[in-house]
């Protein structure tokens, strides 16, 4: 070979100050927000839960696959409260990877226009 993959030559060496560690847990659930898709759609789903990833802790991240649930439950344990600082950048990563996770979100902020207005409910009117 005279072109040695993508090395000019040189031996490859990591350098540890640009050097990154992808973990991938392979878990019930996982592949449903990757499973067969084009390649945009995967870059864009990877990148939602690389954020997700970073927003939590490496010890939670390792628990989720110690103990039985999906993508969707951790979810929905991190957004247990709208109540947080963080809550629209999650909505956000996690539309990202469930598009119609927007209407929920929609439907939330309604709801809570709702209560702040004072307006009557339409189940008493």
């Amino acid at each position: 070979m005279s072109n040695p993959a993508n090395f000019g030559s040189a031996r490859p060496v990591l350098n540890p100050d640009d050097v990154a560690m992808l973990l991938i847990d392979h878990q019930r659930g996982l592949f449903q927000t990757v499973g067969d898709m084009p390649l945009p759609k995967l870059r864009l789903r990877a990148a939602a839960l690389a954020k997700m990833a970073q927003a939590v802790t490496l010890a939670r991240v390792v628990q989720a696959g110690v103990v039985p649930m999906d993508t969707a439950a951790v979810a929905a344990e991190l957004q247990a409260t709208w109540n947080r600082d963080d809550a629209m950048a999650w909505a956000a990563i996690y539309t990202s990877i469930f598009p119609a996770y927007q209407l929920l979100i929609e439907s939330c902020g309604r709801a809570q226009e709702v209560v702040t207005h004072h307006e009557v409910l339409d189940s008493r009117r």
